[in-house]
């Protein structure tokens, strides 16, 4: 099995923590490349090779939806699951419809 390298996008320590924990009780292999805002996600992007994105909606740099248009717009082809604080159907759409994959919110993640 493969080691699938994820670009981890979260400004919240605690959060960051959290996903990396649950990461390493999946079944599968991760390597986590973290960036605490986007503009530092989008340099590492266009220098790490990477298998997929959790982005963060909510960071020092961007926020909402714009955040997935512009990590979406810079990653093309890569793809992309929105961490989100609270669950906002209309977000949620919006997120999809900018190129974001799936919408996972941080209190409702856990291991598969």
């Amino acid at each position: 099995m493969s080691t699938l390298r994820l670009l981890l996008v979260e400004d919240d320590p605690t959060d960051a923590r959290l996903v990396h924990e649950l990461l390493r009780e999946c079944r599968w292999e991760f390597e986590v490349v973290h960036a605490g805002r986007l503009e530092t996600a989008l340099e590492l992007a266009g220098t790490e090779s990477l298998d997929a994105v959790l982005l963060d909606l909510t960071l020092p740099d961007s926020s909402g939806v714009d955040t997935v248009r512009r990590a979406s717009t810079a990653m093309p082809g890569l793809p992309i699951v929105v961490l989100a604080s609270e669950v906002e159907d209309e977000v949620a759409r919006r997120a999809i419809g900018e190129g974001a994959q799936d919408y996972l919110i941080k209190g409702t993640l856990e291991p598969s």
